[in-house]
């Protein structure tokens, strides 16, 4: 009976000696998400002519406020 203790205990080690290959599997997952937040700072960049864009729709109110007062005169 404890020889068969004692191929249960070899048993677990071989099984705590087993979960080594996945945790330096994760290690290779958090470095794959390096290339990924580099990705979104052209999108943010791209941002900014639509901001831009948005400037001429105000100068074109400016015109549209111009044009009641000549017809209020």
């Amino acid at each position: 009976m404890t020889g068969f203790r004692l191929s249960l205990i070899s048993h677990r080690s071989s099984v705590i000696g087993h979960q080594s290959p996945v945790i330096s599997h994760r290690s290779s997952v958090i470095g794959h998400q390096s290339p990924v937040i580099s990705h979104q700072s052209p999108v943010i960049s791209h941002q900014s002519p639509v901001i831009s864009h948005q400037s001429p729709v105000i100068s074109h109110q400016s015109s549209v406020i111009s044009h009641r007062s000549s017809a209020f005169m």
